[in-house]
């Protein structure tokens, strides 16, 4: 990040800085909030923090798309059967409770193909590093 950029956002290319960035590092320190906020223009970065939050879940989620399809296809392989046994059965079921079980099953197995194919991330953590 280089707040208050024109590009502020700048994706680390360089592989050995990108192990060193995500290397354990004892010399690590907490970085008092006073000091950040009087050597940096917080709200550029704010506004560059998000922009790289951003970039990042889509650059994530560009490289994982080809693997979220492949396991969507075999899934969708996977509960093929169940799902075409269980319209069969839909279809002679002789009671609203029988019918209502396997719609119910048939939802689950439909809820989780959906959930795979629409893959969300999410971000659980931000680490700051500070440095020139």
């Amino acid at each position: 990040l280089r707040p208050g950029q024109p590009e502020p956002v700048e994706p680390v290319k360089d592989r050995a800085l990108q192990r060193q960035l995500e290397a354990p590092d004892s010399s690590d320190q907490t970085l008092d909030p006073d000091v950040l906020a009087r050597s940096v223009d917080l709200p550029a970065l704010w506004q560059a923090t998000r922009q790289g939050v951003e970039q990042a879940l889509a650059t994530i989620h560009a490289e994982r798309q080809r693997e979220v399809e492949d396991a969507a296809r075999r899934l969708g392989e996977e509960l093929g059967e169940d799902l075409a046994f269980l319209r069969g059965a839909l279809t002679q079921a002789n009671s609203d409770e029988v019918r209502a079980a396997l719609s119910a099953d048939m939802e689950a197995r439909e809820r989780l193909l959906a959930a795979v194919r629409g893959e969300e991330l999410e971000v659980a953590a931000l680490a700051l590093v500070v440095g020139v």
